[in-house]
């Protein structure tokens, strides 16, 4: 999804009460509509406290919203496309029927937001996060709406709309803030880039799987509803269908016609869908 950053003048505050500032804009030709540039927020602290986040996520509802602490700035992005969206439930889903098998951890889904130990509000499009740990931190959070923990695994996909250094920051801010792994699955280019602790990130080319390791080990992430080439194969209908089977001969019998009922009456049934 195409990110737009708000840079946010942060100062200490020694009351907990209203402060507007005014905030700089870049990328504004990824949104759907401008923004006002006016940031109203409450700062108890030099970081952005959860109800002062909570206040941006009020005035802007349609957007999904992460909280980078190292640059002060308020990230935003709007409702990513379809497609995306789609590669996204599918590696959830993976990342979820894993986890089912043993119970050994939490899955989240990207709109799952927890506080890296670095002050960060992130939400990653898929992670993973050991039992204990996660139990460990709702407990301790208190009053507070995000919990401080950073993910044993995180899975990060890109989007047509997003550019691939913050994406890259973004994976390496959680290594650093104790993710034991993470991985960057790129369509575009058809790569995956996992990151490791204490090493460079290791790239590769068009895999058709990546296996979990550490934390994760036992998963096994199928790319082949991923990328492009191979979603547009399985999806293709055949060129030469099989030939529909022949109706059956009516049985006989003694019993009266049923009469039937009218053409154009049917009972129909309707479901629902941020």
């Amino acid at each position: 999804m195409g990110w737009l950053r708000v840079s946010l003048d942060l100062w200490l505050c020694p009351s907990d009460g209203l402060i507007s500032r005014q905030g700089y804009y870049k990328g504004m030709a990824s949104l759907a509509h401008p923004i006002d540039a006016t940031v109203t927020m409450v700062r108890p602290s030099p970081y952005l406290s959860d109800s002062a986040f909570l206040k941006l996520y009020e005035r802007w509802p349609d957007y999904r919203l992460e909280y980078d602490a190292p640059e002060q700035e308020v990230v935003m992005a709007p409702p990513t496309e379809p497609e995306t969206g789609e590669r996204n439930s599918e590696i959830t889903a993976q990342l979820h029927g894993w986890n089912r098998s043993h119970r050994w951890g939490r899955v989240l889904d990207s709109s799952s937001g927890t506080r890296l130990p670095n002050r960060s509000i992130r939400a990653v499009d898929a992670s993973w996060i050991a039992r204990d740990r996660f139990d460990r931190a709702m407990a301790q959070r208190g009053d507070d709406t995000y919990p401080v923990l950073c993910p044993d695994f995180v899975i990060e996909l890109r989007s047509p709309s997003d550019r691939l250094p913050p994406l890259k920051r973004k994976m390496q801010e959680s290594i650093d803030n104790g993710a034991l792994l993470a991985c960057l699955v790129d369509p575009i280019d058809q790569t995956v880039t996992i990151y490791r602790p204490g090493t460079t990130p290791e790239s590769l080319a068009a895999p058709s799987s990546v296996a979990g390791e550490g934390p994760v080990e036992g998963f096994l992430l199928d790319l082949t509803a991923i990328w492009p080439a191979s979603r547009s194969a399985t999806s293709a209908p055949s060129a030469d269908p099989p030939p529909a089977p022949s109706p059956a001969p009516p049985i006989a019998s003694s019993a009266p016609a049923r009469p039937q009922a009218p053409m154009g009456q049917s009972v129909r049934s309707a479901g629902l869908f941020h």
